[in-house]
């Protein structure tokens, strides 16, 4: 299998075997923030991506979720928010 066709966390690595996802509920929990506030950091670049699912369940990747939790707002912005932008923008 390619690496193109795997999925990728925030830092572009295929995710591994390990790697946790975690539902929606619980990813607003963990981050304090209501659904609202979560898509609109995301529209922004400023949260992780989501991923679908074959269920059509949406997760995020625990590594991803974990990184925005450690990382203060700017910092996080000035790493990965053009990266995500420019990602979003090639999914169009």
């Amino acid at each position: 299998m390619e690496v193109t066709e795997l999925r990728k966390n925030i830092d572009d690595e295929p995710v591994q075997e390990s790697e946790r996802f975690i539902k929606l509920n619980d990813v607003l929990e963990m981050c304090c923030l209501c659904r609202a506030q979560l898509y609109k950091l995301m529209e922004l670049g400023l949260f992780p991506p989501s991923h679908k699912m074959l269920s059509g369940r949406v997760v995020w990747l625990a590594s991803d979720i974990n990184i925005w939790r450690s990382m203060k707002a700017e910092a996080f912005k000035k790493k990965y928010a053009e990266k995500l932008r420019a990602a979003k923008e090639q999914a169009a």
